[in-house]
């Protein structure tokens, strides 16, 4: 995969460095060229590309991620596969620390919350219906 940095995903997509391995391939930082901004990329590894049932996976995870809104999960801003068979989910760029790296600093982590959700809550259950594909 470190054969990307330097080249350009889905014709728009520059690959700069490499942030993370993932166990379907790896995340890195990258700049859209037609916005002129940076953004995060993963990559679905080419080894693991020739399986049709992980790249309907990697695609899933993709759209099922877009669908997420909240303010500590990373939008979605494109997904897909190019013209050489890469698959390919862009994210806002990646700005702060990760959740790793919170656990090793801080350890156990206890829930602060600043407004209550009972578990019937129409809004929660509307969101967890659509984001595993059950909803509109």
């Amino acid at each position: 995969i470190d054969e990307l940095i330097g080249k350009t995903v889905a014709d728009k997509y520059r690959i700069d460095s490499l942030l993370c391995e993932t166990s379907l391939g790896a995340l890195y930082r990258g700049w859209n060229t037609l916005m002129d901004k940076p953004v995060s990329v993963k990559i679905l590894s080419p080894a693991l590309a020739i399986d049709a049932r992980l790249v309907e996976q990697f695609m899933a995870e993709a759209k099922n991620t877009a669908r997420i809104a909240n303010e500590n999960v990373l939008n979605v801003t494109d997904f897909g596969t190019d013209s050489r068979s890469i698959g390919y989910t862009v994210y806002e760029d990646i700005d702060g620390e990760t959740l790793r790296a919170l656990l090793d600093r801080e350890g156990r982590l206890v829930a602060r919350f600043g407004s209550s959700v009972e578990p019937d809550d129409p809004a929660l259950t509307g969101a967890v219906d659509r984001l595993l594909g059950g909803g509109a």
